[in-house]
């Protein structure tokens, strides 16, 4: 039966938690829409309504970053303030052991623990899944979307386009502008239409230009005026550029990190089937980093609670920056050692699957020392 003071300890860690995971969820999802979204946002490509569809899809997986991250945060938070007011020194007095009185904050990072499993290996995947296929969609079903009327257009790499006016898949008034490695014209296109159509095979977008005048610059010195150009023309004429190049790469097939657990299995038994080479070597240790990182990244939300408790009654601090300093530090630490245990995935000898626990496993080392010391 939870007693007054474990009530009021784990409604005190829920809301600081809840405000700090809010807010690092806010800062990492801005930071993945502004790499992924913002140039087709700016480009007319997609839409705000879709963008924002995108966002909200980012979150289970940014989830899995700001939980640990909160967590940690909010214990920082409300223990530090408690034992800078000598609440703690108060409890402790009255006979409350450390671990009697983190036992609430223990028990609110062991839900956090399956909470985290479930998004890992079941949210995090659909959503990731939905989102590129969203993304691809809306993309490369709107091949005019990039085109803004009276706007040089840069799209296209060494290319510059302006039009007129846009209905449908038709363009008045085309203008095409291709440049050299210095971004100096080489070639000027000027068309009465341009149509516009996609290529699925080829993945290329093809423009269909009618009414055409070309004119090349020399090609040594294509900004010499006093030399005149090569001047042409033509009733009809197709350029084509490829989707990539425009639009981002095409959805890939589906990733194995982006996998739920009931697939990962699936998986499984398919690599098992298969006959023993280095490319089904290769696919086993992909297929163990990927659940063992999912497991790991979950079990770092109880590892950074342990450690949260007796860092925050020893740092004894009420100020919110400071705090939020000390989370932030050591997840960069923790998540720069998982980063380097991901880049032996290469050597499936020294078992880089395991090696995924080495950052989560020296945190909770770190918080059973720093218990054994208060």
């Amino acid at each position: 039966m939870l007693t007054l003071l474990d009530r009021y300890l784990l409604r005190s860690v829920l809301f600081a938690a809840a405000g700090a995971i809010l807010f690092f969820s806010s800062i990492i999802a801005a930071v993945n829409a502004l790499r992924d979204l913002l140039g087709y946002l700016l480009d007319g490509i997609l839409p705000f309504q879709t963008v924002a569809y995108l966002v909200a899809l980012l979150f289970p997986f940014v989830l899995t970053y700001a939980l640990p991250m909160g967590l940690l945060t909010g214990v920082l938070l409300v223990l530090g303030r408690l034992s800078a007011d000598n609440e703690i020194t108060a409890m402790r007095a009255a006979g409350l052991s450390l671990g009697r009185i983190g036992a609430p904050v223990l028990a609110l990072a062991t839900l956090g623990f399956g909470a985290a499993l479930l998004v890992n290996f079941e949210y995090l995947p659909r959503a990731r899944v939905v989102y590129h296929q969203a993304l691809d969609s809306a993309v490369h079903t709107n091949p005019l979307g990039f085109l803004v009327p009276k706007t040089f257009i840069r799209s296209i790499p060494r290319v510059i386009v302006y039009v007129s006016k846009k209905e449908g898949n038709t363009a008045t008034d085309f203008w095409l502008w291709q440049l050299d490695r210095q971004s100096r014209v080489i070639r000027t296109t000027h068309a009465r239409t341009a149509e516009f159509s996609l290529d699925p095979a080829q993945q290329q977008l093809v423009l269909t230009l009618r009414d055409v005048q070309i004119e090349d610059r020399p090609a040594g010195d294509p900004e010499q005026l006093a030399t005149p150009g090569h001047f042409g023309s033509a009733q009809e004429m197709s350029l084509r550029f490829d989707t990539e190049s425009i639009f981002g790469k095409p959805l890939p097939r589906q990733e194995i990190a982006w996998m739920t657990l009931g697939q990962l299995r699936a998986e499984d038994r398919r690599i098992a089937s298969e006959p023993e080479s280095g490319k089904r070597t290769a696919e086993r240790v992909r297929l163990k980093m990927t659940v063992q990182d999912k497991i790991a990244s979950a079990f770092s939300v109880l590892c950074f609670t342990l450690l949260g408790v007796p860092l925050g009654i020893r740092t004894q601090r009420k100020e919110t920056s400071a705090n939020l300093g000390v989370a932030l530090l050591i997840m960069m630490a923790h998540y720069f050692l998982t980063f380097m245990a991901t880049r032996l995935s290469t050597y499936p000898a020294l078992h880089p699957e395991w090696l995924l626990w080495i950052p989560d496993l020296l945190v909770l080392g770190l918080g059973i020392a720093l218990f054994r010391r208060i």
